[in-house]
């Protein structure tokens, strides 16, 4: 793969010689001035380019930043990408503004919080009163394409918006291709391969859509292209030889192995209702590194394709998540109920020569920047009125309050939870949150008056309840998240149709374990 480091053009710096204006003295000065630049976007990681790059955007779905082997992870997940994120602009601090799917997306896609579009997971429509960031760039001269792999990032919830082609596996054209690759993963494990019906994992299908679609053009226009994978969404099914890397051998995994974990189980156990053994814990935490071993593969196939047929000459390259997973901290799995760290602290490497330089950027970032981010790269002036939540990552901040949300609760888990323990009490979950981030502090706040004060640095991860040893803390945080949500500029949708989910979308839906599509 060292060819794909060897391609693209050379870096074209900020500014450039002076000319010849009549004197030493203006001479001197244009040239401190273009030291000035210069010594500016080598802070911000940002070497400055002339023309229009490409752009492709790759989200790993329900990936955690400690399961790669760049963010620290022991086990052999990442090693394609810990190589080429080498000469990449890898952000060690990024957090995602929401805890699953839809919220996270529609940051992406309009530059808003959650708390501002008002889009979740229960209410997933993108309504066309939205300018998303495909169109921006659509009108900007780009060529777009998207496939997803999500259901909730669909055409009927319109996230295609923007997208000259948009593509997913459940496709008359990749529907066979996609059953296929599930009905593949069958030494996964009885119990653990996600239903034949449907099939999220969608293997090398978005880098054949992408390669087939790049053909079509004259090479005329630049082009942003958006990939959402979800092998590493429940239920997680990775190919055997990944399993069998990260795993080392699976044969002192024998009972978890031709059993899983239940779906009923999965939420028996976040609810506080069942425990599971250890065993049980460590065998899903395998499963899932395993899948993002495989996810580190296809991404490595997807560039090498690009570069071969070459298409990586002038492209930046975004890997990142929408969220992240739990897989047993906190009493939990999935990625539901909650705003810890796990769900929360997400990858960000950004390859880009001439536009990044390679090189860890700890300063604190979320992936919402991403918005005015690529707007900026493709020379579009981002929208006024969000620049104070997105900041461009060519330019990030040492220093900002960041706040991530949890902006609905699913309530068809409890239900299910309850056909075991009729006495159940969803209440202490039937909740809405939000966290806000200073410094090395993290308020969770619920929407019941609920709360969780933890710092960091010295209790990465929050066991220790600072809430009654510092009041004085908790309300200076609380003013903090009172003042930023008091900012959101909420879009008025008005009264618009009712979002309702087609039996199409139910159905993929389900397969991913949900039961009642939603």
């Amino acid at each position: 793969m060292a060819r794909i480091f060897e391609s693209g053009p050379a870096a074209t710096r900020a500014g450039g010689p002076a000319r010849r204006a009549g004197g030493r003295m203006r001479t001197a000065a244009i040239a401190l001035c273009l030291a000035g630049l210069l010594l500016c976007a080598a802070r911000c990681g940002f070497e400055g380019a002339n023309d229009r790059p490409n752009i492709l955007f790759v989200c790993w779905d329900t990936v955690r930043a400690d399961r790669l082997g760049l963010y620290g992870c022991t086990l052999p997940t990442t090693p394609f990408v810990d190589r080429w994120a080498a000469e990449a602009r890898v952000f060690d601090d990024c957090l995602s503004v929401a805890n699953c799917t839809v919220p996270a997306h529609a940051s992406w896609f309009t530059g808003f919080m959650p708390g501002e579009h008002g889009r979740n997971n229960n209410d997933a429509l993108l309504d066309n009163r939205f300018d998303t960031l495909a169109e921006y760039l659509q009108r900007a001269g780009y060529a777009t394409y998207m496939f997803s792999a999500n259901p909730h990032i669909a055409r009927e919830n319109k996230f295609d918006q923007g997208f000259d082609r948009a593509e997913f596996p459940w496709d008359e054209k990749y529907r066979r291709a996609a059953a296929e690759i599930t009905r593949s993963k069958r030494s996964t494990g009885k119990g653990s391969r996600p239903r034949l019906r449907e099939s999220k994992d969608s293997g090398t299908l978005p880098r054949e859509g992408l390669i087939e679609w790049l053909g079509t053009l004259d090479g005329q226009k630049p082009f942003f292209a958006f990939i959402n994978v979800m092998e590493a969404h429940l239920p997680c099914a990775p190919a055997a030889e990944y399993l069998e890397r990260v795993a080392g051998g699976t044969e002192r995994f024998p009972a978890e192995r031709r059993a899983g974990i239940a779906w009923a189980d999965i939420w028996r156990y976040t609810l506080g209702e069942l425990d599971l053994t250890d065993a049980q814990l460590e065998w899903n935490r395998m499963k899932y590194a395993g899948c993002v071993a495989e996810l580190d593969a296809l991404f490595e196939d997807l560039l090498t394709s690009l570069e071969e047929a070459g298409h990586l000459e002038n492209t930046v390259v975004i890997l990142t998540a929408d969220h992240g997973e739990h897989l047993g901290e906190h009493h939990m799995l999935d990625h539901q109920y909650s705003l810890h760290e796990p769900l929360i602290k997400v990858p960000l490497v950004i390859h880009g020569r001439g536009r990044f330089t390679a090189g860890r950027d700890r300063r604190p970032v979320t992936n919402a920047d991403l918005f005015p981010t690529l707007l900026e790269l493709a020379g579009v002036e981002p929208p006024g009125e969000r620049a104070d939540k997105a900041i461009s990552l060519l330019r990030p901040v040492e220093e900002r309050i960041r706040v991530a949300e949890c902006p609905a609760f699913p309530i068809h888990w409890f239900n299910m939870v309850k056909n075991h323990h009729p006495y159940f009490d969803p209440a202490p979950y039937a909740r809405t949150l939000r966290a806000v981030y200073r410094d090395d502090f993290k308020l969770i706040a619920g929407s019941d008056d609920r709360f969780g004060l933890y710092d960091l640095a010295a209790d990465p991860g929050e066991s220790n309840d600072l809430s009654a040893q510092r009041p004085d803390l908790l309300e200076e945080m609380r003013g903090l998240l009172r003042r930023w949500t008091r900012s959101f500029d909420k879009i008025d949708l008005g009264a618009g149709k009712r979002w309702e989910m087609s039996p199409d979308e139910r159905r993929r839906l389900r397969a991913l374990g949900y039961p009642a599509g939603g």
